[in-house]
């Protein structure tokens, strides 16, 4: 699973038992020249990780329409963790959030013109 994160700033990846944060960059290239563009130039640098310490995170959910640091994610061991992606920590864990591994993991859209209260 991957989503962009904090605004389209980063992109998050789930890869086996951890969740990685990456920022990336493509490069701007002549629409004209095909063989160019189909290329994939572009770059990403790695710049956090996140352990979940289970076999697999089988989802996770962040806010990509305003600027929020936190994620949740849910994993194969039955637990579910809040990162701080500002901190790069682990903010919260619920052990045995149920009785079975947590497959989905949804979080609302906020959108700017609506005040939540």
């Amino acid at each position: 699973a991957a989503e962009f994160f904090y605004l389209d700033k980063f992109v998050l990846v789930a890869a086996g038992g951890s969740v990685h944060m990456y920022t990336y960059g493509l490069d701007a290239l002549d629409a004209g020249n095909d063989l160019q563009r189909l290329q994939g130039q572009g770059r990403y640098k790695s710049v956090l990780e996140f352990e979940h310490g289970a076999n697999a995170v089988t989802s996770f959910a962040c806010c990509n329409s305003l600027l929020s640091h936190l994620v949740v994610s849910a994993a194969s061991n039955r637990t579910v963790q809040v990162l701080d992606a500002a901190v790069g920590s682990v903010v919260r864990v619920i052990r045995d959030a149920h009785q079975r591994p947590v497959h989905a993991v949804a979080l609302p859209s906020p959108s700017p013109h609506v005040a939540l209260e």
